[in-house]
């Protein structure tokens, strides 16, 4: 996410210190979340959005945690703050995500998981099934949307999303929509678009999410 050739949107206000600190890949994904958390924001909502971001690279991060106090800017001032490094740890990540849902899960909220990468990285396949296994026993179906960022590096976001489709495929063999959406961001423009058609479609939702 360090690298510059994708930078945040300059036709649209922004932070400056997302500008300063992360003039990269980061800072446009930051932008595009900031603009998401927005559109949410403005959703009449019997009960409140609850976010939780793992960051994860070589290690994994997690800025904050079932969050349904802070602002949009507050959340993003949170993540301009973090430094970030080199390496893709799927698995470590899924590990994470899964213990955020089991720990933040509420009846009251509907789940939704964005899993954004712009590299590769070796991923179990127990690992997909097993995350989403576990989010079908708790209750609700998962909102999952895979995201690659990388015209090149995109084989494993796919194959998790493969992954996850089989899962509640065969988890709710008569459903007539599966929860599960991949879209490849080529752009900052296509990024944002994501993002905000991600938050469009969750709009007749009058359940809070709990977003990871």
């Amino acid at each position: 996410m360090s690298l510059r050739d994708r930078t945040p949107d300059a036709r649209h206000e922004y932070f400056p210190s997302i500008r300063m600190r992360h003039n990269n890949r980061y800072g446009a994904v930051l932008v595009a979340v900031l603009r998401f958390l927005s559109a949410r924001r403005s959703v009449d909502l019997a009960t409140k959005d609850a976010y939780s971001c793992i960051l994860f690279d070589r290690f994994v991060q997690k800025p904050f945690i079932g969050d349904d106090q802070s602002t949009p800017e507050q959340l993003i001032e949170k993540l301009v703050e973090v430094d970030i490094g080199y390496g893709t740890r799927f698995n470590s990540a899924l590990a994470a995500t899964k213990q955020v849902l089991r720990d933040e899960w509420q009846p009251k909220r509907l789940p939704v998981v964005v899993f954004l990468s712009d590299g590769e990285g070796r991923v179990e396949a127990s690992e997909v099934r097993d995350l989403c296994q576990e989010a079908i026993k708790l209750g609700y179906d998962t909102d999952w949307n895979f995201d690659p960022y990388s015209p090149q590096w995109h084989s494993t976001t796919t194959e998790m999303a493969t992954l996850a489709y089989q899962a509640y495929r065969t988890a709710r063999p008569q459903a007539s929509a599966i929860p599960c959406r991949y879209s490849l961001a080529l752009d900052v423009v296509a990024l944002e678009d994501t993002f905000l058609t991600i938050a469009e479609s969750l709009r007749s939702t009058r359940a809070g999410l709990v977003t990871v």
